[in-house]
């Protein structure tokens, strides 16, 4: 199999991406919303079974209108995070990577964001990534990630700022 230095490249970016944060915690939230619906679904639908067993009309079109409410909205959710999968990994190569410090930080509502100095064709730039950096349980926490060394990708058409962990 003939290899090129070009899809080599490619796909070392494209690894990096997967490897980003944002990456993880879009894919992580479809998993757990979809994990979730399908429990929705099979246990609101067992109970109104039970429930509605002797009226089989009322049953049928109980459990038909439900499930279209119920998997429309996971569905759009589902959709969602998916179109922004898709949309992380559509341009691997536009991406430019740099290692850089995380110092610097800022909360939105109960969730830190960091501010990153990123050179760029001879600008600096201040790029804020995503606030999914948490102070309680919640991973990942922003004590683990203050003062880390880890790596910086950017896209300059997207505006789309990651952060991958160099552990």
């Amino acid at each position: 199999m003939k290899h090129d230095g070009k899809t080599d490249i490619k796909n070392e970016r494209y690894n990096k991406i997967k490897a980003s944060i944002d990456f993880k915690n879009y894919r992580d939230a479809r998993k757990i919303t979809c994990i979730g619906l399908c429990f929705l679904v099979a246990f609101t639908n067992i109970i109104i079974i039970f429930i509605l067993w002797s009226d089989k009309t009322l049953l049928t079109r109980l459990i038909i209108i439900y499930n279209a409410i119920i998997i429309g909205s996971y569905g759009a959710a589902i959709l969602a995070f998916t179109i922004a999968i898709k949309r992380i990994l559509a341009c691997p190569e536009k991406y430019v990577f740099r290692e850089v410090r995380l110092k610097e930080y800022a909360f939105r509502f109960r969730h830190a964001y960091f501010i990153v100095p990123f050179e760029m064709n001879g600008n600096m730039l201040y790029l804020e990534t995503e606030n999914y950096f948490g102070l309680g349980w919640k991973q990942p926490r922003l004590d683990d990630y203050k003062e880390k060394l880890v790596i910086i990708g950017y896209n300059s058409d997207t505006g789309k700022v990651l952060v991958i962990d160099k552990t």
